[in-house]
């Protein structure tokens, strides 16, 4: 097993969410619906398999659908019919008596047709709409959650990438859809997330917007450089049977800022070596992969406009608390009445974050450092 994968962590690679693991575990055990948000690669995909993986409630059925390539009423319809179908077919009841199921599904289903098809594994179901998307997922969502219910059955519907909606036509109607089955939901949790933080902010913060008020909220911050030390402590002594010093775990919260993504990237390679890395090494490492990302970090810095850009490079060179003094705006060249607007479409593109201490800084650790390391270098060629 990966202990520090790039993408997915579950099991002895998950490293700490203590509060967030239980929050969600008894979300789900009330049928509370949830929203979780965080930036980009923090983990919200992990935390969910891993809270799901650590769930005692008997006859689960986890769902997990990502929204991302959808684009349209009928792809999401398509999707969720899918996902329903398949949940609808880990029922056991369901599963004995085939023709009873026929019956049933007809009358929980409504708008749709469901077909039951014949597998060496069993059975599957599918699901053929003959109504609207709006009518078909309402009902698929229902008869699901009231099959679930008859049976026993608790089910955690996932849906990841959830902003896909807002961006597609008929998105208010689709998502009243999804807030009727949610509201009358008996044994299904839903879970919805994201990586467009700002928009999914306009679909459940808006009180005119029909999932306004529907979920409980988990933000995901970075965690904690004592838990990320107890862990990397851990791993090295299984890596190298002994520890690693206390300044070479400085030194790699220091460089990734505690980012579960980019402490995975550093220690992925730095655990790759005989021996324990030392700050150094670690500073070293930290630092050629930042080069490395610079095809894609100059190419994250060309699509911002140049005031975007400049008070972007300004934010990485100088964090802030008071980004509208006018002794940090005299570091500007362009208009003071612009700075508020452009300061909050950084914040709308996850570039910019404000910390727990109201630290205005970048978003990304990796775009940070390679300003800094290029507004520090030398600007003289050097040749043989």
């Amino acid at each position: 097993m990966e202990i520090f994968p790039l993408d997915i962590a579950t099991g002895g690679a998950f490293c700490n969410r203590t509060q967030e693991i239980a929050r969600l575990s008894s979300n789900i055990e009330s049928t509370t619906h949830t929203l979780i948000t965080a930036p980009r690669r923090m983990g919200k995909t992990s935390l969910v398999i891993e809270t799901l993986s650590r769930i005692a409630t008997p006859k689960l059925i986890p769902v997990h659908l990502d929204l991302m390539l959808t684009s349209s009423p009928t792809s999401i319809q398509q999707y969720i019919l899918k996902a329903v179908g398949e949940a609808i077919s880990q029922i056991s009841p369901i599963a004995s008596k085939l023709n009873i199921a026929g019956q049933q599904l007809k009358k929980a289903l409504l708008s749709l047709r469901p077909q039951i098809e014949i597998t060496d594994d069993g059975f599957k179901i599918k699901l053929e709409a003959t109504k609207p998307p709006v009518e078909s997922i309402s009902d698929a969502l229902n008869g699901l959650d009231a099959l679930a219910h008859k049976h026993g059955y608790r089910v955690v519907f996932y849906m990841d990438e959830f902003q896909q909606l807002a961006e597609m036509d008929e998105n208010e109607t689709l998502e009243g859809a999804i807030r009727h089955a949610a509201q009358h939901a008996k044994a299904t949790a839903f879970i919805f997330t994201g990586s467009n933080r700002h928009m999914l902010s306009l679909m459940f913060d808006d009180s005119a917007r029909p999932l306004y008020h529907l979920c409980d909220r988990i933000v995901i911050e970075r965690i904690d450089a004592e838990a990320y030390a107890t862990y990397l402590q851990k791993q090295a002594k299984k890596r190298w049977k002994k520890p690693i010093s206390d300044a070479s775990i400085a030194a790699i919260m220091t460089c990734t800022q505690q980012h579960p993504y980019y402490v995975n990237v550093l220690c992925r390679h730095l655990w790759r070596e005989n021996t324990p890395p030392s700050e150094k090494k670690a500073i070293t490492a930290w630092s050629q992969y930042v080069q490395y990302e610079r095809g894609r970090i100059v190419s994250d810095l060309g699509k911002l406009t140049n005031n975007q850009r400049e008070l972007f490079i300004l934010i990485a060179l100088a964090p802030t608390s008071q980004p509208y003094t006018e002794q940090y705006l005299s570091q500007t060249t362009f208009p003071r009445g612009s700075v508020r607007n452009t300061l909050n479409r950084l914040e709308a593109l996850d570039l910019v974050i404000r910390d727990k201490a109201g630290i205005y800084r970048l978003q990304d650790p990796a775009i940070e450092s390679y300003i800094r390391q290029k507004q520090q270098g030398s600007t003289l060629i050097h040749t043989e």
